[in-house]
């Protein structure tokens, strides 16, 4: 089962390439939560209003949303939530959430997870074309980064809904979630088989009988994995220094493309 690559070829190398983007500006991908084998915590997945609470739907979102920003190990300065039925496209700073459908399972996480990443990634520019898919598949590399890939394939379909837009199906959302969360992990020297002990226990069945297909096929591009080792190793030395004015792989970027030769 599961012969078949879960990302195509060109797709993965874009993925790399916004993973590479997100290693030089923020440093090693940060693990996901370890699940207690005696203390079961709530993923970020599972954050949606209970009519019962005692809290406005606003003042919950608000509360909510700083949950995910500790999750997720975004800095929340100058940051905003507001109530709208569709994300700002002219204030980037500004986010927002539908309170009509906030006891919705997974509608919360998905839409802010996904300008989170908007957010983190204007900048980035591979210098080529890239498909609607890719487009998707670079927010979705963004999640994985930001700790949260295993956590929302528990909320597929109101993760695949936020997507429409790029017209992604849900099977390659969750397939884009695990090859990308394994790929972090990876980075970080992770194998197969520590993966699957750490996070098994949060992994539906399909999620956890696609791990080691993804690993293979990250397997196939050992010099671009060695390449992020690297990045991050160095981003690693050179936060450490203290030199944060002089950075390294770190040129002003502006609008100019960030392809990454992997050769």
């Amino acid at each position: 089962m599961f012969q078949q690559r879960l990302i195509r070829d060109d797709d993965a190398l874009i993925m790399f390439e916004a993973l590479a983007f997100l290693i030089r500006q923020s440093g090693l991908p940060a693990r996901p939560q370890v699940p207690s084998p005696l203390h079961k915590s709530q993923g970020l997945d599972s954050i949606v209003y209970d009519e019962r609470d005692t809290r406005s739907v606003q003042d919950w979102a608000q509360d909510s949303f700083a949950t995910i920003l500790d999750g997720m190990a975004i800095d929340p300065t100058d940051l905003r939530l507001i109530a709208s039925t569709r994300p700002l496209s002219d204030d980037r700073s500004t986010l927002t959430f539908d309170p009509d459908r906030a006891q919705e399972p997974g509608q919360f996480i998905s839409r802010l997870a996904l300008q989170l990443i908007e957010q983190r990634m204007v900048r980035f520019n591979p210098g080529v074309p890239l498909t609607a898919i890719q487009r998707a598949l670079i927010r979705l590399t963004g999640c994985a980064y930001y700790r949260q890939g295993f956590a929302l394939t528990q909320c597929l379909p109101a993760l695949t809904e936020e997507l429409s837009a790029w017209k992604v199906p849900q099977r390659l959302v969750e397939n884009a979630l695990v090859f990308s969360s394994c790929l972090t992990l990876i980075v970080r020297r992770q194998t197969p088989e520590q993966i699957v002990a750490t996070y098994g226990s949060i992994m539906s069945k399909s999620v956890r009988r696609k791990i080691r297909p993804a690993c293979r096929q990250i397997d196939n591009f050992k010099p671009e994995v060695k390449l992020l080792q690297v990045i991050a190793e160095e981003k690693r030395a050179h936060t450490q220094s203290d030199e944060s004015t002089m950075p390294i792989f770190t040129e002003t970027l502006g609008d100019q493309p960030q392809r990454i030769s992997w050769t």
